[in-house]
């Protein structure tokens, strides 16, 4: 699995699995977990995923939880994170 990870500021990191072929529940399940080591330290993982991405339906079929926000582009995340720490 090819994948890019983006500091998108101070304590918001984004990670693109646009390119990403395959995923199941125990990638899920490691998201998750990296997800909550970052909240511990008041940090936020952002997932990049763009709409047309296969791996957009297999979050959606997961049910992925709002603690992984998913955007399209890296810069939709960084948009967020800087308009969230504003």
């Amino acid at each position: 699995m090819r994948t890019s990870l983006w500091s998108a500021g101070a304590g918001w990191h984004a990670l693109s699995l646009t390119q990403a072929q395959y995923f199941d529940s125990q990638g899920l399940r490691a998201l998750l977990q990296a997800g909550q080591r970052l909240a511990t330290m008041r940090h936020m993982l952002l997932l990049v995923v763009g709409p047309e991405a296969p791996m957009r339906r297999v979050l959606r079929a997961m049910d992925a939880p709002p603690a992984l926000p998913v955007f399209d582009s890296v810069q939709d995340a960084v948009t967020a994170a800087r308009v969230r720490e504003g």
